[in-house]
């Protein structure tokens, strides 16, 4: 797997580093709707300096400091790795986001919980060895396949100023969490040549489910921790290790299971409700998670979520892994599909002592701890408004009858609803992947809304058929800006890196004087991640005053997740 990692198997070019003048001049076309024309015409004269005196500079060094080979791998690799683990935050909501998986025919029958987990865990075991054995079919374009060898089996690791991540994609076995207990269920031999039936890894899930009751009230697990601001759980991980060997041997046994899975009581009620489950919980089940790793989010109707621990992965590697194991679970093996995932010897063996329960050695001091970051969590989830919008008038097909691109259109949407309900343009961003570069991950690009335009004497109101073709022209820009940042030619990530060689952090270990400019960029956020099995995209804002907002565009509908913290004075 590490191999997986570090070598180009399809000799993919660097992610380039953008031209500087062709940078400036798409991030000054960014600002026009956001400044009066004074503002914007001194802005520019300063951007404009930047670009001939102090950015041509920092240019150079950027190029220079790339001659080199490992990692990071592109210019901006290094700086995406510590933005993630350089974070000190609580990582809940403010960093992991959320998919949740379409009910079927499984669902809402009895036991549908267990045996919905059963097939999803066995099947993502078999995916996992696909990967291992070298089996995973390269994308229909050339892709990046490095980042499949950190999705399944990768722990965050909190440590003080800068966390770190432990792989063990070999891993043979799950976590699962009830009650805020947690317990150990091994999936595979040691030889890796056989895997626990359905049958019995259900049989398994369902005696947890059966024997461990839901947390009551302010009862809290060691889980409560990974809502903590990652220097104090660094701190308290720590005193956990030193007190108790027990201590040590459980936390081993999470970081190195190949995911977490939340088994939750009760339905939910509606797609919002099952927002807030997948995202962050609620007051029942915020201690029965582990933000740390790849959380699966069951509950009672069947319902899989999965929450992401963001810093080694993105969507595009989530969704290659969730679309195999969905068409698996409905028994979908299309024309042109991926090739069937490896079959094992199976067992129905189970030894009596499973699940094997996982132990802590608690102390008092540690038990108040725990519940005083239960206030907190608690204080985080309040203060998150989550709202699932379904939009059922029309979706794909319609857009593309238009001859428009869906995701431009849905952009172009939510910019408008902004604009009506603040009565301004904001500086916003949608992730794009950049995987046709070796290592290459995401990159920014900005779609903004018509200029504001005063209502005074004389004003003359757009025409329908003028509407139509703003409406259109700016769907084609953000088409257009969306095409250039997938070839690695977006504005944040280069604004990004130039601000950081300023300050002397270049991409590879270097002495560098530290300049005395930075470039600022500000920022909020909006993602697409559609795919047919998926229900719900959820992440929380990225800005003190700004949404998150995640969506879905089906064939004939467009789902929303929307996310803002309620305790923002801006209007």
């Amino acid at each position: 797997m590490s191999h997986l990692y570090s070598h180009n198997h399809l000799q993919l070019p660097k992610l380039p580093v953008p031209d500087l003048k062709s940078t400036v001049q798409r991030y000054l076309q960014s600002l026009i709707p956001l400044m009066e024309p004074s503002e914007f015409q001194k802005y520019s004269e300063i951007v404009r300096k930047f670009e001939e005196e102090e950015g041509s500079t920092l240019q150079s060094l950027l190029l220079q400091s790339l001659e080199h080979e490992g990692y990071p791998y592109s210019y901006v690799e290094r700086y995406w790795d510590d933005m993630y683990l350089n974070l000190r935050c609580p990582i809940p909501v403010h960093v992991n986001p959320a998919y949740n998986l379409k009910h079927d025919e499984d669902c809402g029958k009895p036991k549908s919980q267990a045996s919905r987990l059963s097939k999803f865990i066995s099947l993502s075991f078999r995916w996992q060895e696909k990967v291992l054995r070298g089996h995973l079919e390269p994308e229909k374009s050339p892709s990046c396949m490095s980042f499949f060898s950190r999705l399944l089996g990768t722990a965050r690791i909190p440590h003080i100023g800068r966390d770190i991540l432990k792989t063990n994609a070999h891993s043979r076995h799950v976590v699962l969490i009830r009650g805020n207990k947690f317990f150990q269920v091994q999936v595979l031999s040691a030889d890796r040549s056989e895997i626990l039936s359905c049958e019995a890894l259900e049989q398994q899930i369902q005696h947890v489910l059966d024997t461990v009751p839901p947390a009551k009230g302010n009862e809290v697990g060691v889980g409560i921790f990974t809502w903590e601001d990652r220097d104090a759980w660094a701190n308290t991980r720590k005193q956990l290790e030193t007190c108790s060997a027990i201590n040590q041997e459980s936390l081993r046994t999470i970081d190195s299971a190949l995911f977490v899975v939340c088994l939750d009581h009760g339905p939910h009620q509606g797609y919002t409700e099952r927002a807030q489950d997948i995202l962050h919980g609620q007051m029942n089940s915020i201690s029965n998670r582990w933000f740390d790793k790849l959380q699966i989010i069951s509950d009672s109707t069947g319902a899989l979520g999965v929450n992401f621990e963001h810093s080694f992965s993105d969507g595009v590697v989530w969704n290659r892994w969730l679309s195999e194991v969905w068409d698996n679970m409905q028994g979908n093996q299309a024309l042109g599909a991926p090739a069937p995932l490896p079959r094992f010897s199976e067992t129905n063996c189970v030894d009596p002592s499973c699940p094997v329960a996982l132990q802590f050695e608690i102390d008092s001091a540690m038990e108040n701890r725990m519940r005083e970051a239960r206030k907190r969590a608690e204080a985080l989830t309040l203060n998150t408004h989550t709202h699932m919008l379904r939009f059922s008038s029309f979706g794909k097909e319609k857009f593309k009858l238009w001859g428009l691109s869906p995701d431009g259109v849905v952009q172009m949407a939510i910019q408008i609803a902004y604009h009506r309900l603040h009565g301004r343009a904001v500086p916003t961003y949608e992730s794009c992947s950049t995987k046709g570069y070796f290592h290459g991950r995401t990159e920014m690009v900005r779609a903004m809304n018509q200029d504001k335009r005063n209502v005074s004497p004389g004003y003359q109101p757009f025409t329908r058929n003028q509407q139509t073709e703003l409406f259109k022209n700016a769907v084609k820009r953000q088409n257009d800006l969306s095409r250039l940042a997938v070839q690695g030619q977006g504005v944040d990530r280069h604004l990004m890196a130039l601000n950081k060689v300023a300050h002397g952090v270049l991409p590879v270990d270097n002495k560098l004087r530290t300049a005395r400019r930075r470039c600022p960029v500000t920022m909020s956020f909006l993602s697409n991640v559609s795919t047919t099995w998926n229900s719900i995209f959820a992440f929380g804002p990225v800005s003190e005053h700004g949404y998150g907002v995640g969506y879905l565009i089906h064939d004939d509908q467009v789902l929303l997740n929307l996310t803002s913290w309620r305790d923002s004075k801006v209007s």
